[in-house]
């Protein structure tokens, strides 16, 4: 029986919960968020609080959790340990330039040093680039490292993947990591996770979404790095995913749209840094430390390039890439080309492009004409 007694606690109650919600959200929304984020989350709470409050639980962190963020730091404190005064960075430019800050940015953001004596070959051409991939396998003596965003054994990457399982029967120590969402969406995911069970191919998804076995996060916060090593004296990084062209989308493949990619091949000590980034993953995602990663020996070096890493994602607090993007555009001296098919820039970047534009700098952008993400593309 419902009495008046009861009705005028349960508004109480009501109104408590209400006010309690909107008190911890003023002190908990802000902290580590740009004014216009904090704005926005503390809106919707404030109009809308329960709704609000489990919204901002399920996607409001940008970051993956606090755990793993731990681990991440302190592998990232091993790492620039272990890399001594020998590897101390290679300054770009004069003394004075601001190219070099940029670099000291990278190096204390990301952990990783600048190193010359690379050679850099760029790939556009979608299969030869996973051709040069699977014959650069094939070489492996000791390992091979690979970490992709998607992947699908499919007609298109099926050579790169009999390379791994081929080497790998041979006994070259072949490590893989994939995004567990980004992969399991595709197409023929099951068939996929079949065939490398079949190999002596030692696998892993990263970020995984299993809530009955206690893996629970924010789903969106994922791992893009598309990273391939060999013998830590070879890589290969870039924008593509191990899948086809298609990416088995069928409106895609009616419409005979697929993905333009862009690969780089890099011979020389930069490839230790690419390996370290696989290693650090590898660690988060199985506690297993790896021992074979070092310098590789270059008997002459193989190039004369410049390079730089610099890992970013949800793992790392300080948003690396975005600091890194925008310093380089109010650097700008002549001309800015970005080329980009999910152009959804934030505040900060879209003042730095903005106001290089308005001094006089030649801002190119190029965008997909058609969109395949509805709130992208709108």
């Amino acid at each position: 029986m419902v009495t008046a007694t009861n009705v005028s606690f349960l508004t109480v109650a009501l109104y408590l919960l209400d006010l309690a919600i909107k008190v911890v959200a003023l002190g908990l929304v802000p902290e580590g968020r740009r004014p216009s984020s904090a704005s926005a989350w503390l809106l919707l709470i404030l109009f809308l609080p329960i709704v609000g409050l489990l919204a901002f639980l399920l996607i409001g962190s940008p970051f993956v959790d606090r755990g793993r963020r731990r681990r991440q730091a302190a592998a990232g404190e091993v790492i620039s340990a272990a890399l001594t005064v020998e590897t101390d960075d290679l300054l770009p430019a004069p003394a004075g330039s601001t190219l070099n800050t940029l670099v000291v940015l990278n190096r204390r953001l990301g952990w990783l040093p600048s190193v010359g004596g690379n050679k850099a070959s760029l790939f556009s051409d979608y299969d030869k680039a996973i051709a040069a991939m699977a014959r650069e396998i094939r070489t492996a003596e000791r390992y091979v490292h690979v970490e992709f965003y998607i992947m699908s054994w499919d007609s298109t990457t099926k050579d790169f993947f009999e390379a791994l399982a081929e080497v790998a029967a041979r006994g070259v120590k072949v490590r893989l990591l994939f995004d567990h969402i980004g992969t399991s969406r595709i197409p023929g995911y099951r068939d996929m996770i079949n065939k490398l069970n079949e190999t002596a191919i030692e696998w892993h998804p990263m970020l995984p979404i299993q809530p009955l076995k206690g893996r629970w996060r924010r789903p969106d916060l994922r791992n893009h790095r598309k990273i391939l090593v060999v013998d830590g004296r070879v890589g290969f990084v870039g924008s593509l995913n191990m899948i086809d062209a298609s990416y088995h989308n069928r409106k895609h493949e009616r419409g005979g749209r697929k993905w333009r990619e862009l690969v780089m091949q890099l011979d020389g000590p930069v490839v230790l840094s690419l390996d370290i980034v696989f290693a650090t993953d590898w660690f988060l995602e199985t506690d297993e430390q790896l021992r074979d990663v070092r310098p590789h020996p270059f008997d002459v070096e193989p190039g004369d390039v410049l390079c730089q890493v610099v890992p970013s994602g949800p793992g790392f607090p300080d948003e690396n890439n975005l600091r890194l993007f925008n310093s380089l555009i109010y650097s700008a001296q002549r001309r800015l080309s970005i080329t980009s098919p999910y152009f959804v820039p934030d505040e900060s970047l879209l003042y730095a492009i903005t106001t290089a534009a308005q001094r006089g700098i030649d801002v190119e952008l190029f965008v997909g004409e058609q969109g395949d993400q509805f709130m992208v593309h709108h």
